[in-house]
C-alpha cells in the first residue's frame, strides 16, 4: 500500500511536534482512558495479583464494565490489591532499628580515628560529652564498650609535656574525669594527681617554651591544674559517696600541701577551687550531722586559708557545725561586706540568691532558737539591705531550713556567685 506525500509530511510533523492537548471533553475522556489502560497494564506487569491472575480474565469477559468512568476506581483497587497480596510483602522481615545509643556512638567515633596520635582535644571533648549524656539517660554499657579504658590508653601514650598540657586544660579534664569515675577507673585519676605532685620534674612542662615564660608562671599553671583536678575529685566523692569523703579528701590535700611547703606557715593554700567545691556540697545539703566535729573544724580551718573573694566564706559553714552551730561569724562577715560594698553584688543573680537567702533564714532561725531576737532582726535587716527584695521569692522567707532540714535539691545548687563560684 502506497503512502501519499501528504501523509508522510503529516507523520513527520507529528514526530517533531507533539499533538496539542485535547480541546474538547470527548478528546480529554478518550486520552484519559488510553493513559489509564497503559498505566494499568504497566502495574499488572510489575505487581501481578495472585488472587486475580487466574480468575481476572474470565470475570472481565463475562461481566464487562459498561461505564468507562469506573476505570480509574477499578485500576486503583486492583493496584492496591496486587500490592497487598504480593509475595515480597509476606516474606520481607521487619527492618532492624538503626538507632545507636549515645555511648556506643561516642566509643565508635573515638575508635574510628585509628591512631592515638590523631586524637585532638576537640574530638575527645565531643566523645566525652556524648558518653556522659548517654549515662544520664541510663544507657547500659557493656564492659567491653566503655570509653574510660580507651581514654586511659590515649592518656598513657602521651609524653610528659602532653600530659601536663592536658591536665592544665580548663575544659577537657572536667569531662574526662567523670567518664573515668563512671567506668570504675578512680585509681587512674589518683595517678594523674600523683603526676601533678611530681613538681620538680614537671614544672617546666607547663610552659610552651622554657625561655618565653618565667618560672612563676609555670608554678601558677601547676597550682591551677592541681587545684582543678582535686576539685573534680572532691565533686565525684561527694556525688558518689558522701560529703564526709569529700571533706576527708580536701583535708588530706591541704595537709599534703603543708608538708611540701613547711616554711609557708599560715600562708594561703592554693586550693581555692577545691575548697569552694566542698563548701558548695556542704551548703547544698545543709545536713552535717554525720561529719565528726574534729573533721569539721579542720575543714573550716583549711577553708579559711583557701578562701578567696569568689568562694564561700567559712563563716557560712560554721552555721551548720555538727556540735556547736553559730550564726555570729556569718553575721559579722555579712556586716563587714555591706559596710565595704556600696552596691549589692548579688543583684540580678537569679538562682544563687535562693541559696544565700536560705542560709540567712537558717541563721535567723538559729538566733531565735537561742533566744536572740535582736540578732534575728539584725540578720533580717542585713538581708533586706544586702539583697534586693525583688530578687528572691517571698515564700523563701516563710520556710527557713535548719541543719536538720531535708537536703537541698539540685535546683538549690549555686553555679556562680560572689560568695559561691565553682
Amino acid at each position: 500500500m502506497k503512502t501519499s506525500p501528504s501523509h508522510l509530511v503529516r507523520n513527520f510533523l507529528k514526530a517533531i511536534h507533539p499533538p496539542l492537548p485535547p480541546t474538547t471533553a470527548r478528546e480529554t475522556k478518550k486520552l484519559v482512558g488510553v493513559l489509564e489502560s497503559a498505566f494499568q497494564k504497566h502495574l499488572d506487569e510489575i505487581h501481578p495479583s495472585p488472587q486475580t491472575a487466574s480468575s481476572g480474565l474470565g470475570s472481565h469477559e463475562s461481566n464487562p464494565i459498561p461505564d468507562p468512568a469506573h476505570q480509574a476506581t477499578r485500576a486503583t483497587h486492583l493496584h492496591l490489591a496486587s500490592l497487598l497480596a504480593h509475595p515480597l510483602l509476606q516474606k520481607q522481615p521487619a527492618a532492624p532499628s538503626t538507632h545507636r545509643s549515645l555511648t556506643a556512638t561516642a566509643v565508635s567515633e573515638f575508635e574510628n580515628v585509628g591512631s592515638w596520635k590523631a586524637y585532638d582535644f576537640a574530638l575527645v571533648q565531643r566523645c566525652c560529652r556524648l558518653y556522659l549524656d548517654g549515662l544520664k539517660r541510663k544507657e547500659i554499657v557493656p564492659p567491653a564498650q566503655r570509653l574510660g579504658p580507651r581514654l586511659l590508653s590515649w592518656y598513657t601514650h602521651m609524653s610528659t609535656t602532653e600530659k601536663c598540657n592536658f591536665l592544665a586544660d580548663t575544659e577537657l579534664p572536667p569531662l574526662v574525669v567523670p567518664v573515668l569515675y563512671a567506668d570504675d577507673l578512680e585509681a587512674e585519676v589518683w595517678d594523674m594527681l600523683r603526676i601533678l605532685y611530681e613538681r620538680p620534674s614537671l614544672s617546666k612542662a607547663f610552659a610552651k617554651s622554657s625561655f618565653s615564660v618565667v618560672e612563676q608562671s609555670r608554678i601558677s599553671s601547676y597550682h591551677r591544674a592541681e587545684d582543678n583536678l582535686i576539685s573534680l575529685m572532691i565533686h565525684q566523692a561527694t556525688f558518689r559517696e558522701s560529703v564526709v569523703a569529700g571533706a576527708q579528701q580536701f583535708v588530706q590535700a591541704c595537709k599534703y600541701h603543708e608538708s611540701r611547703n613547711p616554711s609557708d606557715g599560715n600562708q594561703p593554700i592554693n586550693l581555692g577551687r577545691s575548697w569552694n567545691r566542698l563548701a558548695q556540697a556542704m551548703l547544698d545539703r545543709r545536713s552535717t550531722s554525720r561529719i565528726l566535729p574534729e573533721l569539721f573544724d579542720e575543714v573550716v580551718f583549711f577553708g579559711s586559708r583557701c578562701f578567696r573573694q569568689w568562694a564561700w566564706s567559712p563563716s557560712c559553714l560554721q552555721l551548720y557545725h555538727p556540735s556547736v552551730p553559730s550564726y555570729k561569724p556569718l553575721m559579722t562577715y555579712l556586716e563587714s561586706y555591706t559596710t565595704h560594698t556600696k552596691k549589692s553584688p548579688w543583684a540580678n543573680k537569679g538562682k544563687p540568691l535562693k541559696t544565700l537567702v536560705t542560709i540567712i533564714n537558717d541563721a535567723v532561725a538559729l538566733a531565735e532558737s537561742q533566744g536572740r531576737p535582736r540578732d534575728a532582726r539584725k540578720l533580717n535587716d542585713i538581708k533586706t539591705n544586702l539583697i534586693p527584695s525583688s530578687s528572691y521569692r517571698p515564700e523563701l522567707q516563710a520556710a527557713p531550713q535548719t541543719k536538720h532540714s531535708e537536703p537541698a535539691t539540685s535546683s538549690d545548687t549555686i553555679p556562680n556567685l560572689g560568695l559561691a563560684w565553682t
